[in-house]
């Protein structure tokens, strides 16, 4: 059966005194179900704050009342109580006088532990033990006793046999003994009374309201209140009125201050109630363009003569004045209102936005840091309203935008970061009917941030793996209950501040892990620096949370990593470089009049490129001589170092001859004839592998790649040169012609030369080449990787 509807009117009158979520779980529960009618509901539910008026209301005692009884026993009750006081009232009382009796039972509550010897029912007690005189009429007790404690109920019992007694009503007694204070306001009212029959001798004076009005909730101050005030003109009830709830002789010393300039006995009474020596001085220093009620609007609450300064201070910086009344009106700091008033205007908000924002505040910045951070939010004004740092806004910030209007003032008011907008995102919400409960609003404002999960960031080391005995390390991040990366000092007050992370190996990995294996765990996130392996192989790592000494903690968090250990360095980068190695013969003359022996050439290629440069760097820190020219041939000069190398048959050898040139054609691989198109595309080709922007990920060989690309640019500038030097006499140019422009594309820019660079080549002494047997019989060998294609 299809759930009958609400009227809108019905919806509107029970959410309108809503509190939260019980308001309408109460009236769903009441009526949904046919036990009560719509009103008697709604008489029921309004304004609940729990499931107190439904226990009440369903209580075994309650049952066979009306239900327009129940609703008015039950309201707002907090419990059962009510109905439990209903059941132990007197005999004597009817239905309507029970109910009057205990209807929203306050204290004790229900269920709350009693002192020894003290009972629960405080009203019903108050009338069973109520003293045979005076003589009142049951119902007269139902409402001297309906708001009686257990604190109280000696003063119910005293004011109904002072003499004063029988000039108050039950009403009236019942509302100045909730509120006595260890018998003052009793004292007070036998006093007052006393007076007021002395001088009005009863003539036309409401005893019982002036009694009612001078010591509801006063003490002993309010009889020398009284006694001060000088005005003769004045009847007792104008003196009660001035000195209603006075706490010394203030009022009147106000009285006196101010008569000369006020000689309105009424507006003097109304200035000077309540008064304080600080409120004093600031209605006698207030601007004289004021009238008298808008100084003590002005002065009410605030710190002395400040909210006078904080007036002038707004007036001086174009505000309105009465912008300024509202923003000042008992403001304890002279410029923060001010200042919140001026820095608000850039956010966009409405005049009366600009006060509810800045009226009192005794700092401007956490508002203003709330609302650059909730700018775009149409509720920022709401949000950040007493705003103490940036919070709210970040909050609101974060909310999801179909939220923000309907959620966001309760969500994110007073919030100290995101993490109630994480919270009711992380939520099984549906957008397109979207509803949040009281409880889960709660509960996101509430639940604290906890470390619900860790991720690795990332690996603190050069390259992809990580060599036996090498440092290496890793970033742990924490992510709270609602997935979120934890950040910021909220995190730690999460974590109880001084948690750690500790790195362990499997117990079945037969692998030392070393170094600092336990590190605390601070804002959210955990370095790892100093970790080493002692196995090459593919090791898991793992990380787990435990507390400030190691111990272990409940559900910690976890999370792996995997580590790809390679033997050292050396042994990875001799397994890698010594195949390509090749020993030549040597030569018995130098080739077309090179001054060089023993040299061959091996062309590089552009896809091993990057195990080139490294591979020379491996070489030379083993002390073997590596010659490079331009075109990015290696050749390596014989050194005993590389015995050891060929004693390991890593590598393959064979026999060549190699042929050292400076040509700028060879250099660049081309034709001697090439032409400028040709020359182009060769040169564009090289710049993409040689280029030192290439190698900008590793410093450790830019400066030998900028070597190299620098001597490929100079054999390309001399190409062209020898191309305008001969009138362009290539395959495309015409014969005897000069081009025009001679350097169509410009040279990139050549790195500035290194003085500590090695020499290119090394150059035979002068003279003739000395014989072939000496050569071999000195066993010099020339040495070269050769570039194969992968």
């Amino acid at each position: 059966m299809e759930k009958q509807k609400k009227a809108p009117e019905t919806v509107l009158s029970v959410c309108r005194t809503a509190t939260g979520e019980a308001t309408g779980s109460c009236f769903m529960t009441m009526h949904g179900k046919k036990r009560f009618s719509v009103d008697d509901a709604l008489r029921l539910c309004a304004g609940a704050v729990n499931d107190g008026p439904v226990a009440c209301a369903t209580s075994s005692y309650a049952k066979g009342m009306r239900q327009s009884a129940v609703s008015k026993l039950c309201a707002r009750a907090l419990n059962e109580a009510p109905a439990f006081c209903y059941k132990e009232a007197p005999s004597g009382l009817n239905a309507d006088a029970k109910v009057d009796l205990c209807a929203s039972l306050q204290a004790p509550r229900f269920g709350d532990e009693l002192a020894e010897g003290e009972e629960r029912y405080t009203p019903a007690v108050c009338m069973r033990d109520f003293p045979p005189a005076p003589r009142l009429k049951p119902a007269e007790k139902a409402r001297r006793c309906r708001l009686a404690t257990e604190a109280t109920r000696p003063c119910v019992y005293n004011a109904s046999l002072a003499s004063f007694g029988t000039a108050l009503s039950g009403d009236q007694v019942a509302q100045l003994c909730a509120a006595d204070v260890d018998g003052a306001s009793l004292r007070c009212a036998g006093k007052v009374h006393h007076q007021l029959r002395m001088h009005s001798g009863g003539d036309g004076v409401d005893e019982a309201s002036a009694v009612l009005a001078a010591c509801l909730g006063a003490d002993e101050a309010v009889d020398a209140c009284v006694r001060a005030v000088r005005q003769d003109s004045w009847s007792i009830d104008d003196k009660l009125r001035l000195c209603a709830r006075a706490r010394g002789t203030r009022p009147a010393v106000c009285v006196s201050e101010l008569a000369r300039d006020v000689h309105d006995d009424e507006l003097l009474q109304f200035l000077c109630a309540g008064a304080t020596a600080e409120y004093t001085d600031c209605l006698k220093m207030a601007p004289q363009e004021l009238s008298w009620k808008e100084r003590r609007s002005l002065c009410s609450g605030g710190d002395g003569v400040i909210p006078i300064e904080c007036y002038e201070e707004g007036r001086r910086n174009g505000l309105a004045a009465n912008t300024t009344m509202a923003l000042c009106a008992g403001a304890w700091s002279v410029s923060a209102p001010i200042k919140c008033a001026v820095g608000v205007k850039a956010h966009k908000v409405g005049k009366n936005e600009v006060v509810a924002l800045c009226r009192g505040t005794p700092d401007e910045t956490g508002i203003l840091a709330c609302l650059a951070e909730a700018k775009n939010v149409p509720t920022k004004a709401r949000i950040c309203a007493g705003a103490r740092d940036a919070g709210p806004g970040v909050c609101a910030a974060d909310l999801h935008y179909k939220f923000r209007n309907t959620y966001g003032v309760m969500l994110c008011k007073g919030a100290a970061d995101a993490l109630p907008s994480h919270c009711a995102s992380f939520q099984q919400i549906s957008f397109k009917g979207f509803y949040m409960s009281a409880k889960m609003i709660q509960k996101c404002r509430e639940e604290p941030e906890r470390i619900a999960k860790f991720m690795p960031a990332k690996l603190l080391h050069d390259g992809e793996a990580v060599y036996t005995g090498q440092p290496f390390g890793t970033q742990i991040w924490a992510y709270n209950q609602y997935n979120v990366r934890i950040e910021g000092s909220r995190s730690a007050a999460g974590m109880r501040g001084d948690d750690s992370v500790v790195a362990f190996m499997s117990p079945k990995d037969d692998v030392k892990l070393g170094g600092t294996k336990r590190i605390p765990f601070r804002e959210g996130e955990a370095f790892f620096k100093d970790l080493t392996l002692d196995k090459a192989g593919t090791w898991e790592v793992r990380f787990e949370q435990r507390g400030p000494s190691g111990e272990d903690v409940e559900q910690p968090a976890k999370t792996t990593i995997f580590v790809q250990v390679r033997p050292t360095r050396y042994e990875t980068l001799v397994e890698l470089c010594a195949p390509r190695l090749f020993t030549f013969q040597c030569l018995q003359e130098p080739y077309d009049g090179s001054d060089h022996l023993g040299l061959t050439m091996s062309r590089w290629d552009a896809r091993i490129a990057a195990m080139y440069l490294p591979c020379i760097e491996f070489f030379e820190d083993e002390g073997v001589t590596v010659v490079t020219v331009p075109g990015g041939d290696m050749y390596f000069l014989y050194h005993e170092e590389l015995l050891r190398l060929f004693a390991t048959g890593l590598y393959s050898s064979g026999a060549g001859a190699f042929h050292y040139f400076t040509e700028p054609w060879k250099v660049l691989g081309v034709e001697p004839d090439a032409t400028r198109s040709e020359l182009r595309k060769v040169y564009h080709e090289l710049s993409l592998v040689w280029h030192p922007d290439r190698w900008a990920h590793g410093t450790l060989y830019q400066d030998r790649a900028g070597r190299v690309f620098s001597g490929i640019s100079d054999a390309y500038g001399a190409m062209l040169e020898r191309l305008d030097d001969r009138g362009d006499k290539g395959r495309e140019g015409g014969k005897g012609k000069r081009n025009p422009n001679p350097h169509p594309h410009p040279t990139p820019p050549k790195p500035k030369p290194n003085p500590k660079a090695r020499t290119r080549r090394r150059r035979r002494p002068p003279g003739p080449p000395p014989p072939r047997r000496e050569v071999c019989r000195n066993r010099r060998r020339i040495l070269i990787i050769k570039a194969k294609t992968l």
